[in-house]
């Protein structure tokens, strides 16, 4: 029997295969008709680590009755075509319909009375031929007839039915099976079943499961009635009538974006026991696998997605991870796909939907799923517009690929089965990459980074939802557009790990709204010194367990600041334009063009002290929107936007003594063994090393230079480049 663990290597969380550390490049596919040939074409290359989607509903045909033959059939095709392939598949643990029939009262429950299931689809005549693999796949992807979180009877079963699979995989297909990836809710990713359904968002889940074990998680944390009223400002409710909060509830702000902290406690506590609830039903799955294998293979699961804000307004505060899960020892590994927005080749990016870092620095694997577009591929509404030619798409392999290196991730390619990557050059561009990575495991993978991004998960429980455009730009578009062409490589950390990260020397708050005594103190230990940077979007420190107030944000900060009922967009103009900071800037920045009306907010807040230098005015109240202030030991800027130009963060960063390696705006992505570039533009690119190295072209192995701490390097629009240094 073979092994698979997750240990830490050299710093980072890493695969160990029988003992020895790896690091792979994994392929995953739908079994749709002809994927033998896509596994085929990477076994041909030297990848022989596979995911596939095998949802169990197939193979649990009634009361303690299971056929394994449905899934066999792929797992028999996958092993044929080649029998070197270690399997982690895609276990989805959605119910069957008899399940659902039998057991209505264990579905989850929504608010809108006139809800309509997906139609059920007829079974084909053979259930084993190829094309019937996807029958009735809107159950497990879509529907929203599917098991609470909360069921006790659906665990217990579906637990069953999982333990039975984990035998069978593990006696039949002996050394193949190294490890289960649990896949529930929306596409497999956790999210909530019947968030999307034909073009309106539905509300749930108010199911007796669900309400039972909320009103239980209620009485542990309030333990008396009066404390939940009070908390409630309810002076009705109690531990036998408490329910979920409805659809207006929770998209309802009190101080204009902003849920007031004091009058919100039913809101937050919904999503803190859901939270919960998910994360208990993950592990008790991921414990199941771990008892059945004696520990030896690794589990994990899609989770985190907290920088992808198109999600469902209602349901967007619960999408990062319960801080206790990330202990747990029996889920070793996280996964989400890239964001959806702007991967086009050379002007788009591929960051995480998660926090990478986050997970990495609790000891878990992070499993990139790049499901990268190319040429061969369809254009599809919600995702950039693919490559023009195999050129193109060669780029934008490589481009997302060095995400993943950088990190020091794991990762594999999806294609659905579509063969995105059947082309002869793609696929040798693939071998190459799988060669790189292999050896990867060899060298240094930890990050120099001197500049900390961070994310409240607490704060975007207060903020209004995800419909909200300000929170798109504030988080994705950012994240997207700018941060990975800022000249320089960055950490995305959980705020709460702020005081167990590695020391930085700019530390940029994305949503610090929400802070009580303890993560300010918590901040200001780490930021107040060492000549340190901090940078605080929008509202920093407004809210608090008591409400909101200036008081807050001038604590947090040390600026003081006004605050306007106007409603409207945050564009800046910039006035000084012989500070360092503005070098090479536009006039004006910020979220939206004036005429655009989809960045209106309030309140507005502006910078009302003397003793900060003004930078750039709010056109809307024609106040300070961009302010630093210098003290002995660190420095302190409020930006009022959330959209700002590479060229900002790059001015910033060498005035605090951060090294540049570029500032042509390109991407730019380093740790201690890899350097990689994507280029927006034609032309030369000089960039910067902060100190002698020797450096290869990762792809071909030729010697750029034996020492040096420049590398030059002509290229083209939307090229990738990536060097080894030593």
């Amino acid at each position: 029997m073979n092994t698979l663990k997750v240990q830490k290597y050299k710093g980072i969380p890493t695969l160990f295969l029988n003992g020895t550390p790896i690091t792979e490049t994994f392929y995953t596919f739908d079994p749709i008709p002809g994927f033998e040939k896509q596994v085929r074409n990477f076994a041909s290359i030297g990848v022989h680590w596979y995911t596939f989607l095998a949802p169990l509903l197939h193979c649990w045909k009634g009361p303690g009755h299971y056929d394994w033959s449905f899934l066999d059939r792929v797992i028999d095709l996958i092993l044929k075509t080649d029998p070197q392939a270690y399997l982690i598949p895609r276990t989805f643990i959605s119910t069957p319909r008899w399940w659902d029939k039998l057991h209505p009262e264990e579905l989850i429950g929504f608010l809108e009375k006139e809800r309509k299931p997906y139609p059920e689809e007829p079974a084909p005549d053979n259930l084993l031929a190829p094309e019937s693999f996807f029958y009735d796949s809107m159950k497990y992807f879509h529907s929203t007839q599917n098991p609470s979180l909360a069921s006790s009877l659906w665990k217990k079963e579906m637990g069953e039915t999982l333990r039975l699979f984990v035998r069978h995989t593990q006696k039949k297909y002996p050394g193949h099976f190294v490890g289960y990836q649990i896949a529930y809710g929306d596409c497999g990713e956790w999210g909530h079943y019947g968030t999307y359904f034909e073009g309106e968002l539905l509300c749930s889940d108010f199911s007796t499961p669900m309400v039972t074990s909320f009103r239980q998680w209620l009485r542990r944390k309030y333990k008396s009635v009066d404390g939940l009223r009070k908390s409630w400002l309810d002076s009705k409710v109690d531990f036998t009538n408490a329910l979920p909060p409805d659809q207006t509830e929770r998209l309802m702000t009190h101080i204009g974006c902003f849920r007031n902290p004091r009058k919100s406690h039913k809101v937050l506590d919904y999503y803190d026991f859901v939270t919960f609830i998910r994360g208990q039903s993950l592990e008790h799955f991921c414990r199941i696998v771990k008892e059945e294998t004696d520990g030896n293979c690794t589990t994990g699961a899609f989770g985190g997605a907290a920088m992808q804000t198109g999600s469902a307004a209602f349901i967007y505060p619960m999408y990062s991870q319960d801080p206790a899960i990330l202990r747990s020892p029996y889920v070793d590994f996280w996964s989400t796909p890239a964001v959806y927005y702007n991967r086009t080749a050379g002007t788009g990016s591929f960051t995480s939907q998660g926090l990478p870092q986050s997970v990495q620095l609790h000891g878990k694997l992070w499993m990139a799923e790049v499901d990268s577009r190319t040429h061969r591929s369809e254009v599809e509404s919600d995702v950039s517009p693919p490559p023009l030619n195999v050129w193109q798409s060669i780029q934008v392999l490589k481009r997302d690929f060095a995400f993943s290196l950088q990190r020091g991730e794991e990762f594999w390619w999806y294609d659905f089965g579509r063969g995105w990557y059947d082309d002869p050059q793609i696929l040798k561009t693939l071998k190459t990459i799988q060669k790189i990575m292999k050896d990867s495991v060899k060298y240094d993978r930890r990050s120099v980074a001197e500049v900390g991004i961070f994310l409240d998960r607490e704060s975007l429980r207060y903020q209004e939802s995800a419909a909200s455009e300000f929170i798109h730009r504030l988080l994705q578009r950012q994240n997207q557009d700018t941060f990975s062409r800022m000249g320089v490589p960055y950490d995305l950390h959980y705020l709460e790990d702020i005081e167990i990260v590695p020391p930085y020397r700019v530390y940029i708050f994305l949503n610090a709204f929400f802070i009580n005594s303890r993560k300010r103190k918590a901040i200001h230990n780490v930021v107040c010194k060492n000549r340190r940077t901090a940078v605080w979007y929008y509202a920093p420190g407004f809210l608090g367990p008591d409400g909101s107030s200036l008081e807050g944000m001038e604590t947090l900060t040390g600026i003081r600041f006004g605050q306007s009922s106007v409603a409207y967009h945050l564009l800046t103009t910039l006035r000084q334009k012989k500070h360092p900071l503005l070098e090479g800037m536009p006039r004006f920045i910020g979220a939206t063009a004036i005429e655009d009306r989809a960045g209106v907010i309030t309140p507005l807040f502006y910078v009302d002290d003397p003793q900060a230098e003004t930078l750039g005015y709010l056109q809307a109240l024609d106040r300070p929107g961009l302010a630093l202030k210098e003290f002995q030991d660190w420095r302190s800027l409020y930006i009022a936007s959330p959209i700002i130009p590479p060229r900002f963060y790059i001015n910033l960063f060498r005035y605090a003594g951060v090294h540049v390696y570029l500032d042509t705006e390109d991407i730019v992505l380093v740790n201690r063994s890899y350097l990689a570039i994507n280029a927006s533009s034609d032309g030369i690119r000089h960039i910067s090393l902060p100190r002698e190295k020797r450096v290869l072209d990762a792809f071909n192995g030729r010697l750029i230079s034996p020492s040096t701490k420049e590398i030059t390097c002509k290229m083209r629009f939307g090229e990738t480049r990536i060097f080894r240094l030593e």
